[in-house]
């Protein structure tokens, strides 16, 4: 339904879906690499105190 919208508008900010799609691949991994900071941090705080 989604889809079928955004070929109706056009793109509104005039990416193209590739575009978006290599967006969303790179903010998944940079937001799987701040896990894993997270979870870094928080094993090494546990383990200082």
């Amino acid at each position: 339904m989604v889809k079928l919208e955004r070929k109706r508008q056009g793109s509104v900010d005039g990416r193209s879906d590739a575009d978006i799609r290599a967006e969303n691949a790179r903010l998944r991994r940079e937001l799987a690499a701040a896990k894993m900071d997270n979870e870094f941090l928080s094993q090494a705080t546990a383990f200082s105190l």
